[in-house]
């Protein structure tokens, strides 16, 4: 009869040499979460681009959006956008967009929501165009004399308009501009440098809306902090 002792001990060294033969298991991977993607559905009228991530802002409040100044005039058309991903809103947006330079879109993840920032690049050898140089531009002034949100009223079509006449009252030779009512749309000819400060000057005006929103946000959002301090 085998010893019971001797057993025992074989029994430990051949457990002690698979053990140091088996392979050491890889520490267990952490699952990752999916990035499920938020998505975006908006009709623009056509606009510039700070218009447009405006419009996607409020369409999907979860966008993370990072707009460069110099990119913000860059005109986008009017599209129609069905359960977008909101990188391939941008994406699409920008490589739409007419400007003398490149936009283009960089994604940053982490943690989370990702984040989406707006670029403006000029373009390899290209030269501004020449201030003097007439060209012909469409811009939408639906985002400023439309609806707006938090009960802001918005400007209307004659304020626009007297505000272009106004930063144009000193031009030798004033740019052409058109409204057509049906459209919403501003008809403006002029030199690359007229048409440069109307861009400006329509941008000035949504910002100050912009503003406006903001600060009935935060008006509306009060009441709501102090009662809950009580």
């Amino acid at each position: 009869m085998k010893n019971p002792a001797t057993a025992t001990v074989l029994l430990s060294m051949l457990a002690s040499l698979v053990a140091q033969e088996a392979p050491e298991k890889a520490p267990p991977r952490l699952p990752v979460p999916n990035a499920v993607s938020i998505t975006v559905s908006i009709e623009f009228d056509g606009g510039s681009l700070e218009q447009f991530v405006r419009r996607i802002r409020q369409a999907q409040p979860k966008a993370n959006i990072v707009l460069a100044s110099a990119a913000t005039a860059a005109q986008v058309p009017p599209m129609v956008l069905r359960n977008a991903g909101i990188e391939q809103a941008l994406e699409g947006a920008c490589m739409a967009a007419a400007a003398d330079f490149r936009v283009r879109v960089k994604e940053f993840r982490g943690p989370g929501e990702p984040v989406y920032s707006i670029v403006a690049e000029r373009t390899r050898g290209a030269k501004p165009a020449p201030a003097d140089r007439v060209v012909r531009r469409v811009f939408s002034l639906t985002s400023l004399s439309g609806e707006r949100a938090h009960g802001v009223k918005p400007f209307p079509v004659r304020t626009i308009l007297s505000a272009l006449e106004a930063v144009m009252s000193d031009e030798r030779h004033p740019p052409r501009v058109r409204y057509h009512e049906d459209s919403g749309l501003l008809l403006a000819r002029g030199t690359t440098a007229q048409i440069a400060t109307i861009e400006e000057t329509l941008v000035a005006l949504e910002r100050e809306l912009s503003r406006q929103e903001q600060r009935a946000l935060r008006r509306l959002r009060e009441p709501s902090a102090r009662d809950h301090a009580k």
